[in-house]
């Protein structure tokens, strides 16, 4: 698998518009920082090319790389039939955990468990959860050959920011202000990555989602021309990383690449977090070569792995029989034990049918003026990012529950994602049986 990942290095160019740059006015709106800080009056932007009719030419080392990865996806999603449910929610919260720790976000898998339930007390293990409820909204949202939408996409941004102590009064919301990464915490002077203006930010969203919905493409080399586009639009003011990646298996839903299961994609990037920054680099640098190359090989590898992990699976039920003294047939310990691994239950109240419509709004304007916390993490991705430190922009000005107005499906997702367990077990549950051994 390397061997094959190293030949398709030295042949990955893939040549597409690099992004320009413009020199747009600037002038800080809430004092602080520096002399330079105070009286800067510019700010260069990055400006994406338009990627809705581009057609990428993958070499043919490449292109192989991609079609096994393609058909270890398919592997995946087909096998373990007996288990997918709960294969599929694993491999879910596999994913949006990762995605989460690209940007250090980190929790045991203790709280990441109460955290599922309704506990908040660990900050992290909320924000992985809401991680994995965003994922799974928006990779719902496209079933029933559904396009994939702007209104999926601020759901899922709504859901995903929506317990935020700093972002919730703009979860779900494309931001209406210029932000930057990197560089001085009161102005854009010296930062690493500035995104588009905000003005331009619906267009560039549109021309993505055109991109996003075609079916002409190798749905691999799709997904991570539109991953790294959505990061340099960087439509929202915090959370573009988690909800970027998120992207990429709901492209590969909508194409029919997987049926059942996620793609733990975000598992094989974290373990090289670095280089996934560089390839991102060079994507503006008009080379989508890197990252359509790291996106297949990860794939590739995560494909593999989360086979084994199907397998583990599918022999825990006999191993827990086993360990719990073989229970006879139809008792409360057999009928538990065979729903242990059922992971249906725990997204609960997802969605049934048409996805439900969320309002796309922008930043309202007579908000209180922003000014840049520069921290960077994969939210925002750029190689030199400083490790530590987290990207958002914070707004000073009215408490914040002066002008809280969520978006619609803020509500929705807190209302869907409550766990119950399913009918046969609640029943176990109230009726006074022995209790079943620890296993």
């Amino acid at each position: 698998m390397e061997d094959r990942a190293s030949g398709a290095a030295a042949t990955s160019r893939i040549p597409l518009p690099a992004h320009r740059h413009r020199v747009e006015p600037w002038r800080q709106t809430v004092r602080g920082g520096s002399v330079e800080d105070r009286t800067n009056s510019s700010v260069r932007v990055s400006l994406p090319p338009r990627i809705a009719t581009i057609a990428p030419t993958v070499p043919g080392e490449l292109s192989a790389l991609m079609e096994e990865a393609l058909r270890e996806i398919a592997a995946l999603d087909e096998e373990h039939g007996d288990h997918l449910a709960s294969l599929s929610m694993l491999l879910l919260r596999a994913e949006s955990v990762a995605s989460s720790k690209i940007e250090q976000v980190e929790a045991s898998t203790d709280d990441y468990a109460r955290a599922l339930h309704g506990v908040r007390s660990n900050s992290s293990a909320t924000s992985m959860v809401a991680s994995t409820r965003a994922l799974h909204d928006l990779i719902v949202s496209v079933g029933d050959e559904r396009p994939i939408t702007l209104d999926g996409i601020v759901c899922a941004h709504a859901i995903l920011m929506a317990d935020d102590p700093f972002e919730a009064s703009y979860a779900g919301r494309i931001r209406d202000m210029q932000s930057w990464i990197g560089g001085s915490d009161h102005s854009p002077r010296g930062a690493l990555f500035v995104p588009p203006p905000p003005a331009t930010v619906a267009d560039y969203l549109a021309d993505l989602l055109v991109f996003a919905n075609r079916t002409d493409l190798n749905v691999l080399g799709q997904a991570a021309i539109a991953h790294a586009q959505f990061e340099s639009i960087h439509p929202f003011t915090d959370g573009n990383g988690r909800i970027g990646r998120a992207l990429i298996n709901t492209i590969l839903r909508k194409r029919g690449a997987t049926r059942r299961v996620v793609v733990p994609l975000a598992s094989a990037l974290v373990a090289r977090r670095d280089d996934y920054f560089a390839t991102l680099t060079a994507y503006r640098d008009g080379d989508a070569g890197p990252i359509i190359e790291a996106f297949s090989t990860s794939t590739l590898i995560a494909s593999v792995e989360a086979r084994a992990t199907a397998k583990r699976l599918a022999d825990l039920p006999a191993t827990w029989h086993e360990q719990a003294g073989g229970p006879r047939a139809k008792s409360a310990t057999h009928a538990l034990l065979e729903r242990l691994l059922d992971g249906a239950g725990l997204l609960r109240g997802g969605r049934r049918g048409p996805h439900r419509r969320c309002r796309v709004e922008r930043l309202r304007s007579d908000r209180p003026a922003a000014r840049s916390r520069h921290h960077q993490t994969a939210d925002d991705p750029h190689p030199q990012s400083d490790m530590g430190r987290r990207s958002s922009v914070r707004r000073v000005g009215r408490p914040r529950s002066a002008h809280r107005d969520p978006s619609p499906c803020v509500s929705w997702g807190r209302a869907a994602v409550t766990y119950q367990p399913p009918a046969d077990i609640r029943r176990l549950i109230t009726h006074r049986h022995p209790r079943p051994p620890q296993i």
